[in-house]
């Protein structure tokens, strides 16, 4: 069973259902595993995890009071953490969630609160630089006039990938192997054609020539000795933080495994409505918003849709599909709220409630217009959906004398588009710690 895991925004992982076979979406689902017993990785930020105590990527660690309840002032629990590197970012990256329990405190804003931790791998940051640079040259070169291009052929000098050496970062060495962050927290898949399960321990298998190059720029520091010098930062870190947070109230920890979302096609039904129809539309797959939902009053559509793609993989805890669309759970107001008429929309205008009707069938999914959703306000860049808390999140989630009273049906958590780490005057950071918004779709 893998421990550590990633998951990130690379293209191929957005590539459609038909490039990596039929009836598979661009979303990955977080499943949970096995109780996590063993102390280390309990203490290893690396670890993607349902509930436990936070681990964090650098020290000190911030305040608890990052977990509080905005509504009582009282500590939350944590619901999950994920490691979700980005493509071509230098960054390690840990999302965290938590979630208040109290029932006086559901429905109400701030219940439920999502934080970003971010720190420079600096070693990667070097390989993404010289990479630019052979961009650049490779550039010049090919705009060069043909009587100034070498007699050798450029193309075929030997050098390698920078992003094919497995060393670059030990925690996510096979990573590198499949195109960094090629996975969103290693999810795995049980077809071969789909994301496998991506281990961050180094690759013993690497080629020599990957782990040897001189282009990782380090004089000589190999895989090993790089691997030993960070577990005993690691192990530093987890000496005692500023403050402890092993005293904060906890569930259970659970390990949380990946997989890519498979769809078995629909079963063909004669006489079935367009909405039972149209359920594996949306919500990651590539047709969301062109459906349109002819909602009756005693059937909410949308929910239609959110329980039938539910009941392919009943026991998913998390939906990660980063920049794409989620999976909501009913038509109410923060869904109406991220979904707009789509410019260019013909509306007849031969009485004000067919046009109401008719508008109300063509709204598409558009978060930017939404008032729900303010930009960063260290570096104005809009917010982009990550990932979203699934129903069965509530069931993993014990802890001894707690009385559980969340009553959300999902909880749509969007980030930073530019996932930034510059201060507000533009400086830049090593290290980063960062609120997001969450929005939720309570139960009513």
């Amino acid at each position: 069973m893998p421990q550590k895991q990633s998951w990130s925004d690379s293209d191929e992982d957005q590539s459609s259902g038909d490039e990596r076979g039929e009836g598979y979406t661009s979303v990955h689902l977080g499943i949970p595993s096995d109780a996590i017993d063993n102390e280390e990785d309990i203490q290893d930020p690396y670890v993607s995890r349902i509930g436990g105590t936070p681990a964090f990527l650098s020290y000190p660690h911030p305040s608890p009071d990052a977990s509080k309840c905005k509504v009582c002032n009282s500590p939350s629990e944590l619901l999950v953490q994920i490691l979700c590197n980005l493509e071509d970012n230098p960054f390690e990256r840990v999302l965290y969630v938590w979630g208040c329990s109290k029932s006086t405190c559901q429905k109400k804003d701030g219940a439920i609160r999502a934080w970003r931790g971010l720190k420079l791998d600096e070693k990667y940051a070097r390989r993404l630089k010289r990479k630019q640079e052979k961009k650049v040259e490779l550039a010049k070169q090919k705009a060069a006039p043909a009587a100034t291009t070498p007699a050798h052929n450029p193309f075929s000098t030997g050098v390698s990938n920078p992003f094919s050496n497995n060393g670059s970062n030990p925690f996510s060495s096979d990573i590198q192997s499949l195109g960094f962050g090629d996975q969103i927290m290693g999810f795995a898949s049980t077809e071969s054609s789909a994301p496998t399960i991506l281990s961050t321990k180094p690759d013993e298998s690497s080629s020599d020539e990957e782990s040897t190059s001189d282009e990782d720029g380090d004089d000589g520091t190999n895989e090993e000795s790089e691997l030993n010098t960070v577990t005993k930062k690691m192990g530093e870190a987890s000496l005692g933080p500023s403050v402890d947070w092993s005293k904060q109230p906890a569930y259970t920890p659970i390990y949380l495994e990946t997989e890519s979302e498979y769809l078995p096609p629909p079963p063909k039904l004669k006489g079935a409505s367009k909405a039972v129809g149209d359920v594996n539309k949306g919500g990651g797959g590539d047709d969301w918003g062109k459906e349109v939902w002819e909602d009756s009053p005693n059937l909410d559509g949308v929910f239609v849709r959110f329980t039938a793609r539910l009941d392919a993989r009943p026991s998913q805890c998390v939906r990660y599909d980063l920049g794409g669309q989620p999976l909501f759970y009913q038509n109410e107001s923060v869904y109406r709220s991220l979904h707009s008429i789509a410019a260019g929309t013909s509306v007849p205008v031969t009485g004000a409630a067919f046009a109401v009707a008719a508008a109300s069938g063509h709204k598409t999914y558009n978060p930017t217009a939404s008032p729900l959703l303010p930009k960063c306000p260290i570096c104005k860049s809009v917010r982009r959906f990550e990932c979203q808390l699934m129903p069965n999140l509530i069931n993993k989630l014990k802890r001894p004398g707690l009385d559980q009273h969340m009553e959300w049906g999902t909880c749509l958590v969007y980030t930073c588009a530019k996932s930034c780490s510059q201060t507000e005057d533009g400086q830049e950071l090593k290290e980063c710690w960062r609120e997001e918004t969450v929005l939720v779709q309570w139960e009513e």
